[in-house]
């Protein structure tokens, strides 16, 4: 098996109308050196909310974002679609002999809805964490998320202990910091037990430099807690990481050896409508 000097994995997932290549800079975030990174590429269709094509990993009814906004999205079916594609993201790492403890999942406002979902409900393992900058709880009506997502019926929530970073601004007028709120409290009601909330005063929808700051440390110690070997015992073939969708870094052979951080994202595409 391939050695590595890296400490973990962390699949890290774009906004609403964003492009993977616009987060080309998380490798270099102080505490990233030991981290790899894997950002993939939305397909773009149309969102309701801008009432043309977007990249997108599920619609956008409306801005600002409200609770019944919420249940839309969540009977959308692009949203399947993408947890299925983070999912297989992670599997590839996995096949290739990464534990799951050692792999994170995260992103920023829709890719933290994303993020959220996908590692609550990753089939073959609890991971180390999920991170969700600006992000919100999708289907989200008091915490009864089986009535409102039946295509997740029946294994949501697979890993209640995975431990979750949401972070949220105080000031952000596109996602309400009260959708914050009411989603950490559904949470709850669901039975995950590792929710770690963060809010900041007058933060809008956007990254700071305290959260760039925080993201490596609180990666690595996820990492430190699942304590043992980073490579399972079994190496398998991996399969096409995201088939249909472009990523940033596709996994190959050496996948496990450490990489070219300034490769790691796409070349930077001057669309970039929105910060959702």
């Amino acid at each position: 098996m391939v050695e590595t000097d890296m400490k973990g994995v962390i699949v890290w997932i774009h906004g609403l109308g964003q492009r993977a290549a616009k987060w080309k800079d998380l490798p270099q975030w102080p505490g990233m050196e030991a981290i790899d990174v894997f950002c993939p590429q939305a397909p773009t269709s149309h969102v309701t909310a801008f009432d043309e094509p977007a990249p997108n990993w599920m619609d956008m009814p409306r801005l600002p974002l409200t609770r019944a906004a919420l249940t839309h999205m969540a009977r959308d079916p692009r949203l399947e679609v993408s947890i299925a594609t983070t999912h297989a993201a992670l599997d590839a790492f996995v096949d290739r002999g990464w534990k799951p403890s050692r792999l994170a999942v995260g992103g920023f406002s829709q890719g933290g809805a994303l993020a959220m979902l996908a590692a609550l409900t990753y089939p073959r393992g609890r991971l180390a964490g999920a991170v969700s900058f600006s992000g919100w709880l999708v289907g989200d009506d008091g915490g009864d998320l089986q009535k409102v997502l039946p295509w997740i019926r029946g294994r949501y929530v697979r890993q209640p202990a995975t431990p979750i970073l949401w972070w949220h601004g105080t000031c952000d007028t596109r996602i309400p910091v009260e959708l914050h709120r009411s989603g950490v409290t559904a949470l709850l009601h669901l039975g995950c037990t590792a929710v770690e909330s963060r809010t900041t005063e007058g933060m809008r929808h956007a990254v700071i430099a305290e959260q760039k700051s925080a993201l490596g440390a609180w990666l690595e110690s996820r990492f430190a807690e699942s304590g043992g070997a980073i490579f399972g015992a079994e190496k398998k073939e991996a399969r096409d990481v995201l088939p249909g969708i472009v990523s940033n870094f596709e996994p190959s052979a050496d996948s496990l050896a450490p990489v070219d951080r300034r490769r790691r994202c796409s070349t930077p595409d001057p669309y970039d409508q929105s910060l959702v």
